[in-house]
């Protein structure tokens, strides 16, 4: 969650508002293998994704 907050807080200083599609990579912590893993983004979308799309559409079937 705090990734999240934390590219979000990035964005919106930029001036983006809107849909994004964040891709990360997780990886073990080699320092420290029992902690939390590490994530590296490797990609970035500033578009409604098709998987977005269908999960929005899928919320709009099921009435939620």
């Amino acid at each position: 969650m705090q990734l999240a907050k934390s590219i979000t807080a990035v964005l919106y200083g930029n001036g983006m508002i809107g849909h994004v599609t964040v891709d990360l990579v997780s990886f073990p912590n080699p320092t420290e293998p029992s902690a939390h893993p590490l994530f590296w983004a490797v990609d970035i979308s500033a578009y409604l994704s098709d998987n977005a799309s269908i999960c929005f559409f899928f919320d709009i079937l099921m009435e939620g």
